[in-house]
């Protein structure tokens, strides 16, 4: 509801997302707090902790160690293609969709290096059109001649 929020620090240089990670909050809530700011996976507190090394100290469940270390993944400057298959593959087990949107939004060329069935692109562009930027769905059809001309 309010996507800056998640932005603030605490007096410890905690964001909300360490905290929900130290106290091993719902995977709900450390979902949407990675999908209204997901670089803060990166962030360090004043301990010099991600949210990441607070999930793994305080024993959070698997699946919250695994969304965290795939989305720090994402936001990294050079992401290979396997680890974006991966993290699709993660997400989308999980019924994160809005973690499918994120590596969308963040690399949406990597839909045009996977040799999908022609039959699947209009779900995926369906998803795209409601869960991603504009710029996205326009980078995910740029160059897909076979979607724009007669069979």
């Amino acid at each position: 509801r309010w996507p800056s929020a998640a932005k603030v620090k605490d007096r410890r240089g905690s964001t909300p997302l360490h905290l929900a990670c130290a106290q091993m909050a719902p995977f709900e809530i450390v979902a949407s707090l990675l999908e209204a700011w997901p670089e803060a996976v990166m962030e360090k507190n004043y301990n010099d902790q991600t949210p990441a090394s607070i999930a793994v100290g305080y024993s959070a469940p698997k699946y919250t160690q695994d969304l965290l270390w795939h989305v720090s993944q994402i936001i990294a400057d050079q992401v290979h293609k396997i680890i974006i298959e991966e993290a699709v593959n993660v997400f989308t087990k999980m019924n994160w969709w809005g973690g499918v949107a994120l590596v969308l939004n963040m690399h949406p060329t990597f839909v045009l290096s996977l040799d999908l069935d022609i039959k699947i692109l209009p779900h995926l562009l369906s998803f795209g059109g409601r869960h991603c930027k504009v710029t996205t769905l326009s980078n995910m059809i740029a160059n897909r001649y076979d979607l724009i001309t007669d069979f």
